[in-house]
């Protein structure tokens, strides 16, 4: 499955998570999620940016296997297994 989504981000993170995802997000942006860009807990996963707020261009792309990697094409690319949830 692939979505496609133009967003506002907000303090330089955007969120996917579960309607029942009940994470204090501070606590995710360890220095590993930072370096990753990305922090992931029980039914969230937290996505760092570049830009403080405005319009950003996202790509979710679920699968259960690996993707051929093209680096070219991506800015960034990370890989994340969610823990629970309906994302």
């Amino acid at each position: 499955m692939i979505d496609r989504f133009t967003i506002q981000t907000d303090h330089y993170q955007f969120f996917l998570e579960d309607s029942l995802a009940a994470v204090e997000t501070p606590d995710l942006w360890d220095a590993d999620a930072l370096r990753a860009m990305v922090g992931v807990a029980d039914g969230l996963i937290a996505v760092g940016t570049v830009r403080y707020g405005g319009e950003t261009h996202v790509v979710v792309e679920v699968r259960t296997d690996s993707p051929p990697l093209d680096r070219d094409v991506w800015d960034q690319i990370v890989g994340v297994q969610p823990r629970y949830g309906e994302f």
